[in-house]
């Protein structure tokens, strides 16, 4: 389950979490260019698109990296636990197959 939450977050992040924030940033600076436009006496709080540029700058991908890195660390660590198994099956085979055994030759006359 760790590396299908791994794998959903890596994809989510990488085609959508940028234009996620990018869309809201400028939605940010849109009100704030119409609220200023129909409220010229008033100030305007630059907090929430300061907030959207701090996320969308670090939060989105370090959160992207962070779980590309799970992914790799996880994707490694099932072939390492899929490799093993097959290797001890082999093993198993072959403490199963008698010392010296090989196929027998068949006597010529000659011989």
């Amino acid at each position: 389950t760790a590396l299908a939450v791994a794998c959903t977050v890596d994809t989510f992040m990488s085609m959508v979490g940028m234009v996620v924030v990018l869309e809201k940033f400028l939605n940010d600076l849109v009100e704030m260019s119409t609220y200023q436009a129909e409220h010229p006496d008033e100030p305007v709080s630059y907090l929430e698109p300061s907030l959207v540029i701090f996320l969308g700058i670090f939060a989105v991908p370090m959160v992207y990296r962070t779980s590309a890195m799970l992914l790799t660390l996880l994707d490694g660590y099932y072939t390492q636990v899929c490799a093993a198994g097959l290797a001890s099956v082999v093993f198993e085979k072959a403490l199963a197959l008698p010392a010296g055994s090989a196929p027998e030759k068949e006597l010529t006359e000659a011989e």
